[in-house]
């Protein structure tokens, strides 16, 4: 890919469903809406990936409740999932899905028939607690400044490869909020990433993507979410770590574009 075209299309305030998140929209086509990770993040580093599919697709990138520009304060498991399910359904995107925390939330819409697309991706979803999540919820840890948080994420990211410039600068542009302020929902989310992925049966194709390389959501963590998943498929990207895009965001849209084209969307 070329290098991004700028400038971006600003993010804009979207109310649906009776709740209002920020949200950045990127081409033209059937709706294809993807979840950012975190906590504490919000949806620039996703901006790379989208801007791989916005050829084809209109591909809308909301900040979660609570994060980024959708709300200054920390919510609930449970507020979250509610406000999610809400905007989410009047938005009524064609392909639906997530990252990280964000495939997990995208899962549970699902998994509740609160959205109901023609296809799910879900990217690098989460398992048993490990990694940067079982840090960062430690409390003798206490708060890492934003420039920390950075600079440990691109370290990670650099151990996977030359960082593609397009993610370089996805990164400087993404908030790193204090990972105590996110406390009560990482308090919340890992009795449930520890426990069993529960069984469910979509009505719809469900691809399931994870990094060889990956050390937050390992492959075992996406079989198991795979597995768990009727009729899902598992591609699992050679080389690739937590950021599946980071050294070529091309590779993972050509997975999308693959598992799209094969249920002809």
């Amino acid at each position: 890919m070329a290098s991004s075209p700028r400038p971006l299309p600003e993010p804009q305030a979207v109310r649906a469903g009776g709740e209002t998140l920020r949200v950045r929209r990127l081409g033209a086509g059937d709706r294809l809406l993807l979840l950012h990770g975190g906590p504490g993040l919000d949806h620039n580093l996703l901006v790379p990936l989208a801007l791989e599919l916005a050829d084809a697709w209109e591909v809308w990138l909301p900040d979660l409740p609570g994060h980024g520009g959708s709300g200054a304060h920390p919510l609930s498991l449970r507020q979250t999932l509610e406000r999610l399910a809400r905007w989410c359904a009047a938005c009524e995107p064609r392909i639906f899905g997530g990252h990280s925390l964000g495939a997990w939330l995208a899962r549970e819409l699902l998994r509740t028939r609160a959205v109901h697309p023609a296809a799910a991706v879900l990217l690098c979803p989460p398992g048993a607690a490990r990694g940067r999540l079982a840090r960062a919820a430690r409390p003798e840890l206490g708060d890492e400044s934003e420039g920390a948080q950075r600079a440990s994420l691109i370290a990670d990211l650099e151990a996977d490869g030359p960082v593609d410039p397009a993610v370089r600068e996805s990164v400087e542009q993404t908030a790193f909020r204090s990972p105590s302020r996110y406390g009560r929902l990482q308090a919340e989310l890992l009795p449930l990433l520890r426990a069993a992925v529960p069984p469910f049966d979509p009505h719809c194709p469900v691809l399931v993507v994870a990094g060889e390389r990956d050390r937050v959501s390992p492959p075992g963590a996406a079989r198991a979410v795979a597995a768990a998943t009727r009729s899902a498929q598992l591609r699992v990207l050679p080389g690739a770590g937590h950021v599946l895009w980071s050294v070529s965001p091309g590779a993972t849209a050509e997975a999308l574009r693959d598992f799209l084209a094969e249920n002809e969307l």
